[in-house]
């Protein structure tokens, strides 16, 4: 029972040093308004340059009444650092008023619209140490008289 823990913990070890020995793969787009390509159905991540850490978003939009709001544009790029999670208002050169939102993350395709991007080398080792455990620990009955 000891050898499927260490094979488990072996497993572990090479998915996360796989992912991080790739660097970061975030979205990199921009969009002008309503845009399809980066604002709704944003392209697959790619790998950032070794100096960017994180990814990032962000959204200029002029403020409507009751939440609503008008998207002007979209870009969603690789990032320096953290710049955390923030907006702000002010003013274009006609008078126009604009907001400003950007949000850095720090995980593969942490900037695509979904969410949720793994690398597929994880989902096939966790899928690799699941079926280890499963056979290890359900042992095939063996019947006689066969």
């Amino acid at each position: 029972m000891a050898s499927v823990w260490n094979i488990t913990r072996l497993l572990i070890l090479i998915t996360t040093l796989c992912q991080q020995g790739w660097g970061l793969e975030c979205v990199q787009c921009e969009g002008v308004g309503e845009e399809e390509q980066c604002t709704k159905i944003p392209p697959a991540p790619q790998t950032c340059p070794d100096t960017m850490s994180y990814c990032i978003t962000i959204k200029t939009s002029i403020p409507g009444p009751e939440d609503t709001s008008l998207l002007r544009s979209m870009v969603r790029s690789c990032a320096p650092g953290d710049m955390g999670k923030d907006c702000e208002t002010g003013k274009t050169d006609q008078g126009e008023v604009i907001e400003v939102c950007h949000d850095t993350c720090d995980y593969d395709g942490c900037n695509h619209a979904s969410q949720l991007n793994p690398k597929p080398v994880s989902i096939l080792l966790l899928l690799l140490s699941l079926v280890v455990v499963v056979c290890v620990w359900m042992p095939v009955p063996i019947t006689q008289g066969l």
